[in-house]
């Protein structure tokens, strides 16, 4: 399975073809790490799930430490010694707090220990960790995180793992001690944190994501693929094709099928854990790329969207030393050709200033579509930054891909409710399709409960909110609840009639007699007389017999007006 490191380093490739050192680099964790602890020795695909995981929890606002990573044998061997040195004695089955050496997920790279800066920021690595192909194993140790993800269930189980044999030990992850019961664990000396569930079984549900299809090859076999590009096709194979019951089927003859530029992906039981979290492949491969910072058009260059398969299928393309073969690869793609072509044309004076600026000005369209999919917010046309970067991409000096990673992901990682710094607090998948956001639902919320005369606070706002834009509650819901608040309120009312509109004359009766106006139905005096109960008239009448009244234009020639009526029924006039 691949995650979005996968699509990052495979995007500085692509912007870093010049630089191949740059092209391997992964999203630093150093920040994170306490002084003594190693985590560049830790497989690659745990140190880039460890990196998206603890990044995040930083988003959210945790502090988190790691405490250690990958330890060599003697380091291993020590920590074990001086454990037993403590002498504690094992009864029965139970196994080592600290695994002897050969036999710790730390020494392959696959294990961290993780500290919260808090209670709350334990439990959120523990909610969350999952998410990122991390699980915690250990009850009596909540800082101890081990890689779930597929390349590494591949990797402890079955063949003896690399580098086992210079330990001076046998492999704890055989097939043997796997199938075997607890007992023959204890017995072999495996650590709690240690003790894989084995082989898998072969429990694949049948169900696939809607947009993969079944390819039938007479005579080679039956894959399950998806068409990334024309021509190009990531499949999947194994037992259990015959059960998938939601694909369409095409049969493809022996030679066309030589002739596609197809790159198995994995066993198809692999697409199980895919469906449950995606309906379709391409919506999986547009998040990815979105979390990327990929821009939407790489991948329809043939070679870029084989290449990006390759990486999914053997992900040690994305270490460091594979840069410049990654790089090589990348060099047969329109997506570089085009790019040096123009750098070319750009500077050697081929290219017309009126050319130029037209080359500017579409690079400024595509630039504001990306700063709405990561800022959600529309920036105008002549925004200074806009040329600035458009010139730099049309002139071949950078690409878009590289703005979107350096300059506008920062400035959107800066704006808390942004779709990008949703995505990063792992908020639902439908914001990173630039979904409706909390805080809009909320606006849109608040302007209802105004008209139906109901206040709500900002917390409350925010939650329906977040529930709305997660399906979990609907707009008729919420209309529902303000009718019923309002009929509380004003119970005169009918229940059916927004409070806003009940409240027009009164407003209109209040404007009228104090001579004002952009009065609403929450000022204190229009409060009061609706949910009391009174009538309009009663209402203009009340407010005749203050004080106030008396300060307006009509209430002073009210007050003359009975001035010289009196005096007339006196005899005065």
């Amino acid at each position: 399975m691949v995650n979005g490191s996968t699509l990052y380093d495979l995007n500085t490739a692509l912007d870093g073809l010049s630089n191949p050192v740059a092209a391997g680099t992964s999203t630093s964790l150093s920040r994170y790490v306490s002084s003594g602890a190693n985590v560049s020795n830790l497989d690659r695909n745990f140190y880039v799930a460890l990196s998206g995981l603890i990044q995040a929890a930083a988003s959210a606002g945790h502090s988190v430490t790691i405490n250690d990573g990958w330890r060599d044998h003697d380091v291993q061997r020590r920590a074990y010694d001086n454990w037993r040195a403590t002498g504690e004695n094992l009864a029965g089955d139970e196994v080592p707090a600290i695994a002897p050496a050969g036999r710790s997920r730390h020494e392959i790279g696959l294990a961290a220990d993780i500290a919260g800066g808090s209670p709350e920021a334990t439990a959120w690595l523990h909610e969350n960790a999952e998410r990122y192909g991390i699980q915690f194993t250990l009850s009596s140790e909540p800082w101890h995180a081990v890689f779930a993800g597929q390349q590494a269930k591949t990797t402890i189980t079955g063949d003896p793992v690399p580098g086992w044999a210079t330990y001076g030990g046998t492999n704890p992850y055989n097939a043997d001690i796997d199938a075997g019961s607890a007992q023959t664990r204890s017995e072999a000396g495996l650590a709690e944190e240690e003790q894989g569930a084995g082989p898998a079984e072969d429990t694949f549900s049948g169900t696939i994501p809607s947009d993969l299809v079944i390819l039938n090859v007479p005579g080679v076999g039956q894959f399950v693929g998806y068409e990334i590009a024309p021509g190009v096709w990531g499949y999947w194979d194994g037992a259990g094709i015959d059960r998938v019951n939601n694909a369409q089927v095409y049969t493809v003859d022996s030679a066309t099928w030589e002739g596609l530029s197809s790159v198995r992906l994995g066993d198809i039981g692999e697409l199980d854990e895919l469906e449950a979290g995606y309906g379709t492949f391409k919506e999986f491969i547009t998040e990815q790329a979105y979390r990327a910072g990929i821009a939407q058009g790489a991948l329809t260059d043939e070679v870029v969207a084989r290449v990006f398969l390759e990486t999914i299928a053997d992900p040690a393309l994305l270490l460091p030393e594979n840069a410049a073969l990654l790089a090589g690869k990348l060099q047969e793609s329109e997506w570089f050709k085009t790019r040096t072509t123009r750098q070319r044309q750009w500077n050697d004076g081929s290219l017309s200033p009126a050319d130029k600026q037209q080359f500017i000005e579409e690079e400024i369209s595509n630039l504001k579509a990306e700063v709405y999919r990561y800022l959600g917010a529309n920036v105008p046309f002549n925004d200074p930054r806009l040329r600035e970067w458009a010139e730099k991409i049309a002139s071949g000096a950078t690409s878009i891909s590289t703005i979107i990673n350096s300059e506008i992901k920062p400035m959107a990682e800066g704006l808390p409710d942004s779709p990008w710094s949703r995505t990063l607090r792992d908020e639902d998948r439908a914001q990173l399709q630039r979904g409706i956001d909390y805080e809009d639902e909320a606006a849109r919320i608040r302007a209802k409960a105004n008209r139906w005369g109901v206040t709500m606070s900002e917390d409350d706002l925010l939650e329906w909110g977040r529930k709305v834009t997660e399906n979990i509650m609907s707009q008729d819901d919420i209309t529902e609840y303000l009718k019923d608040q309002a009929q509380a309120l004003y119970p005169w009312k009918a229940r059916e009639l927004e409070t806003a509109a009940a409240a027009a004359p009164y407003i209109q009766a209040f404007n009228s007699t104090f001579e004002v106006s952009g009065t609403d139905l929450f000022s204190d005096e229009i409060q009061q007389a609706m949910q009391s109960g009174k009538t309009v008239t009663d209402f203009a009448q009340e407010l005749r017999n203050t004080d106030r009244w008396l300060t307006t234009e009509n209430g002073r020639d009210s007050v003359l007006s009975i001035g010289s009526q009196v005096a007339r029924t006196m005899g005065f006039q």
